[in-house]
């Protein structure tokens, strides 16, 4: 607590002190001629407040008492206000001031805004904008939201990429009219709007998101390149060319990213966050995990079809899969029943064609949530799945019993927390799992806020 405070302490002092400095001592020095208007102290200052404010959000993060609590909402609703405090503030007190200022300046001068109130003009309709949105809930945030980038972001390219050229070609005023800026500040909200949706629901697809973000990005870049650039070279003849649009400088920027990132996570490895406690102690809540994606053969993106033949599946193996009653949710279990096999589950012992998979408890479980109700003094042992040997816990809930035969094309998955886990033994939840499900081999832990320790484990 004490170390919590202390950081606050240091992010509240070095914000004020930079807040400061861009509000009320940088536009003077403008106005004034000064060259330079940031000081070694503010850069440094806002430089500090961004390092605290980072590490008091991991030090959250890995606080169990605060973990839960560090969400979205509050911090929207944080920034919505001080947002609004700040152009308030401005408008009444400093606002009045800078344009005392900047009528002593030349017409042709820039303006002398602060940072923060620029920031503060976009922040505002941006958050005020998503709590609309997510009072909503649902579906309904998603769809509006969906509809808010497209619209907004139709309006902003269309200013930015058509009229914006034009307009500084003929001489008239640089800066973005009101409302371009605000539709530029609502495209930002709805994109955080789209974003917080797909996480609150927790069926993100990302290789739609990027295949739709690279596709965006592509089709812009390459119609400038092919038609528009030259049109804003004709609009500026025997003139130094007009500056690239900002959309289509991020486009040509960011397209080749998305594109290595996609393949990356279609083709190589992909990285997951476990969410529950199911493969415990195997697998811990909050675990970020890679996923090898070429094991039992390649994928195309978004439309799942399978490009090359790899291995097997193998008993044993720590699978991620999509879930067969909704495919936009990924779970993560271990592989216990082949296509064809009899599996039978009788008091948490396992049987394969009617062969008992040995079983030895070693003791009770001591680790995370160990004080929990549900994993006070419970076993742990170790299984024996053909060749691998992997750890097992029983939580203190009663067993789920199963008796069936796995279907052709279809794999029997369960997770090591025997107790507490819902995999194929509840139908029609989870079930058997098609083949053509299978996302990929789980293999090593990349992650974790809350245990470190845990960093660079392999998964057996």
């Amino acid at each position: 607590m004490t170390t919590l405070l202390l950081i606050l302490a240091v992010a509240a002092g070095s914000g004020l002190t930079w807040l400061v400095d861009q509000w009320i001592l940088a536009p003077r020095k403008i106005a004034a001629g000064s060259g330079d208007a940031d000081s070694p102290t503010a850069r440094f200052a806002g430089y500090l407040f961004v390092a605290a404010c980072v590490l008091l959000f991991v030090l959250l993060k890995r606080s169990a008492p605060y973990a839960a609590s560090v969400e979205l909402y509050p911090l929207v609703v944080f920034v919505a206000i001080l947002s609004s405090l700040v152009l308030v503030l401005d408008l009444a007190l400093f606002a009045p001031q800078r344009a005392a200022l900047q009528a002593t300046r030349a017409a042709s001068a820039p303006s002398i805004d602060p940072p923060v109130v620029s920031y503060a003009r976009a922040a505002c309709p941006a958050t005020l904008w998503m709590l609309l949105l997510h009072s909503l809930g649902g579906e309904s945030q998603l769809l509006w939201s969906n509809l808010g980038l497209l619209v907004f972001g139709l309006v902003s390219l269309f200013d930015d990429w058509i009229v914006h050229p034009r307009r500084v070609a003929a001489g008239g005023v640089a800066r973005k009219p009101l409302y371009v800026r605000l539709a530029d500040a609502l495209l930002l909200g709805s994109a955080l709007s789209a974003v917080w949706s797909l996480f609150t629901t927790e069926a993100v697809d990302f290789s739609l998101v990027l295949a739709v973000l690279g596709l965006v990005s592509g089709v812009i870049w390459g119609l400038d390149r092919l038609f528009v650039a030259r049109a804003r070279a004709v609009l500026a003849p025997g003139r130094e060319p007009l500056a690239e649009p900002v959309w289509v400088e991020y486009a040509r920027t960011f397209f080749p990213i998305i594109v290595i990132v996609l393949a990356v996570r279609s083709f190589v490895f992909e990285p997951f966050r476990i969410p529950s406690d199911s493969m415990m102690p195997t697998l811990q809540d909050g675990d970020f995990i890679f996923v090898n994606k070429y094991a039992y053969g390649l994928r195309l993106p978004v439309i799942n079809t399978k490009v090359t033949a790899g291995h097997e599946p193998e008993r044993g193996d720590v699978i991620v899969f999509r879930l067969p009653s909704n495919p936009r949710i990924n779970y993560i279990k271990r592989l216990v029943g082949l296509p064809g096999d009899h599996v039978r589950v009788t008091d948490n012992l396992v049987y394969i064609n009617g062969k008992l998979q040995p079983q030895e408890r070693t003791g009770i479980y001591s680790g995370p949530k160990e004080d929990s109700v549900w994993y006070h003094d419970a076993p742990v042992g170790i299984e024996h799945l053909g060749d691998i040997v992997h750890p097992v816990m029983f939580a203190n809930k009663s067993p789920t019993d199963f008796d069936q035969r796995v279907p052709p094309g279809y794999y029997f998955f369960m997770g090591d927390n025997r107790n507490n886990s819902q995999d194929s033994r509840f139908l029609p939840d989870v079930g058997f799992v098609p083949e053509q499900n299978l996302v990929g081999r789980a293999v090593r832990v990349w992650l974790n806020f809350l245990y470190p320790n845990r960093i660079g484990e392999a998964i057996h």
